[in-house]
C-alpha cells in the first residue's frame, strides 16, 4: 500500500506541474512546487480526514461539472435527438451498444467492468480509506453513493457524444 500511494501521490504531483504549464503558462516546475505544498499541507493538516475531505470537494465539482457540460453541450447540438442524428450521419457503429469495428466490443465492457467496479476497491489510496473509518455501519452508504457517481460518469459520456457531434 505504501509503493502504491507513493506512485499514485508522484503522479498527482505530475499532473500538477503540466496542469499549471498548459493552462496557466507557468513552468512544470513551479507547478509541481505549488502541487507539492499544497498537498503537503491539507495533508500534514487535516491527515486521512483531511484527504477525504478534499477528494469529496474535488469529486462534487467534477460532478457539477459534468452536469454543466452535458447540458450545455445538449444545448449546442439540438438535444439528444438531434445528436443522434447527427452522430448517425457520422458514423452508425458510434450509436451501436456492443460495435466491434468501433472498438467498443462485449469484451471491451466486460474488462471495464472489472477495471472499474472490481479493481477500483483494491487501489492503495480507496483501500486505505477503508482503515480510516471509525464506524463500520458508515458503509451502508457506500452502494447508493458509488451509484449516484456512475449516473455522473455516464454524463461524461454524453459529453463526449455532443463534441463529437458539435465538430
Amino acid at each position: 500500500i505504501i509503493i502504491g500511494i507513493f506512485g499514485f501521490m508522484v503522479s498527482q504531483w505530475v499532473a500538477m506541474g503540466l496542469l499549471f504549464q498548459t493552462l496557466l503558462n507557468s513552468t512544470y516546475v513551479t507547478g509541481l512546487i505549488v502541487g507539492v505544498i499544497v498537498v503537503g499541507f491539507y495533508v500534514t493538516v487535516g491527515g486521512q480526514k483531511g484527504t477525504m475531505w478534499i477528494s469529496a470537494i474535488q469529486i462534487s465539482v467534477m460532478m457539477v461539472g459534468a452536469v454543466l457540460a452535458m447540458v450545455f453541450g445538449f444545448r449546442q447540438v439540438g438535444g439528444f435527438t438531434e445528436m443522434n442524428r447527427t452522430l448517425a450521419l457520422y458514423n452508425p457503429e458510434v450509436l451501436k451498444p456492443w460495435s466491434e469495428s468501433f472498438g467498443l466490443g462485449f469484451w471491451n465492457y466486460i474488462s471495464f467492468f472489472i477495471i472499474y467496479a472490481i479493481g477500483t476497491v483494491g487501489q492503495p489510496h480507496v483501500s486505505t480509506r477503508f482503515f480510516s473509518i471509525d464506524d463500520p455501519k458508515r458503509l451502508r452508504w457506500t452502494p447508493a453513493i458509488s451509484a449516484v457517481a456512475y449516473v455522473f460518469i455516464t454524463f461524461f459520456l454524453f459529453t463526449g457524444m455532443t463534441y463529437r457531434a458539435a465538430e
